[in-house]
Parts: structure tokens; C-alpha cells; sequence
């Protein structure tokens, strides 16, 4: 599925450029350069990072308990749950 192309682009990524070219620098999460408009930057955080249960069992988490969590404390509060 998706997690699986996610993470063959990730490795494909890392093996041309390595894990400080351009294109890693450009996806990872950057807290300045999101509130300056580079807004992709909260979709493709793990992308240039080596695949790891870790991220995949903390995207499965907040996919199944986020909507639920958001209900309870409102979308003010749940942003930067998901930005941090």
C-alpha cells in the first residue's frame, strides 16, 4: 500500500542523495519554515527518515485516536499535537 511506497521512495531517496541533500532538507519537518507557508512539511516529515516501526505505529495511533482526541480538546489545541 501507501506505507510501502512511502518507504521505498524514503530508502530510493536516501541511497541518490543521502540524508542532507536537497530534497530530505526540503521534506523534513521545520517548525519556522511551516508557519512561513512551506505547509507540505507536516505531510512528508517521515519521508526522509530511515524506516521505523516507531513512525508507522505513531501514524497508525494518531489516524485511529486523533479524530477522537480532537473532538475532546477542539482543533486549537489539537494542532500542534500533530505539528510537535
Amino acid at each position: 500500500g501507501i506505507v510501502s511506497l512511502v518507504a521505498i521512495f524514503g530508502m530510493v531517496l536516501a541511497a541518490v542523495e543521502g540524508r542532507g541533500g536537497p530534497i530530505a532538507r526540503a521534506l523534513q519537518l521545520s517548525t519556522p519554515e511551516v508557519l512561513r507557508g512551506e505547509v507540505w512539511r507536516l505531510a512528508t516529515w517521515f519521508v526522509p527518515n530511515q524506516p521505523s516501526i516507531w513512525i508507522v505505529f505513531s501514524a497508525v495511533v494518531i489516524f485511529m485516536l486523533g479524530g477522537q482526541l480532537e473532538a475532546i480538546i477542539g482543533k486549537i489545541a489539537f494542532g500542534p499535537i500533530i505539528i510537535t
